[in-house]
């Protein structure tokens, strides 16, 4: 059921990965009782992020707020979807912004009541790397994430990721736009 609502919303199924995670005892008391979750990563535009030479632009800004808010729409929607179908879940937003509630405890603290990094991890979608970003095998770090917690167990098994898998490789480091990565794990 949860994977039909998912394969009917995502599309173009190319531009998509999703994955289930067991988060259980890793989440605030805020989301009690929503032990599961699923990691939804969309593609970032190859063309728009090739074109990043000495840092964020214009151009990339703005589709990164666009993508951010198509990944609130699909996410509302799959919750929508999903609770038709009596399955009770919530959407996380894909990113803080000024009228997002906790906003301004984000700005003094930097820290969210969720990670969408870690719930990809959990959903075994694959790993953290060296410049802090999520790395997919499919699209690299060219993706954004979003987070749909569920009550219920999916019944789908995961193989969370749990480590870094960068090994000795330094491309981000030196690709970096901002030179801000370090090439620590």
């Amino acid at each position: 059921m949860i994977t039909s609502v998912l394969k009917k919303t995502l599309t173009p199924s190319k531009d998509y990965i999703y994955g289930f995670a067991d988060l259980r005892g890793l989440l605030v008391n805020k989301f009690e009782g929503y032990n599961y979750g699923i990691s939804i990563g969309k593609k970032l535009d190859d063309k728009i992020i090739d074109r990043l030479v000495n840092g964020p632009t214009l151009e990339y800004y703005k589709h990164y707020c666009r993508t951010n808010k198509d990944l609130d729409e699909l996410t509302g929607k799959i919750v929508a979807d999903l609770e038709k179908e009596g399955i009770e879940s919530i959407a996380i937003p894909s990113t803080i912004h000024p009228g997002n509630r906790g906003y301004k405890r984000y700005l003094k603290t930097l820290t969210y009541d969720i990670s969408h990094k870690m719930v990809a991890t959990r959903a075994g979608l694959e790993w953290i790397g060296k410049t802090d970003l999520f790395i997919s095998d499919v699209f690299g770090p060219r993706l954004r994430l979003s987070t749909v917690l569920l009550r219920n167990d999916p019944g789908i098994q995961s193989v969370p990721v749990n480590e870094s898998r960068c090994g000795r490789c330094k491309i981000c480091v030196l690709k970096c736009p901002g030179k801000a990565a370090t090439g620590k794990l």
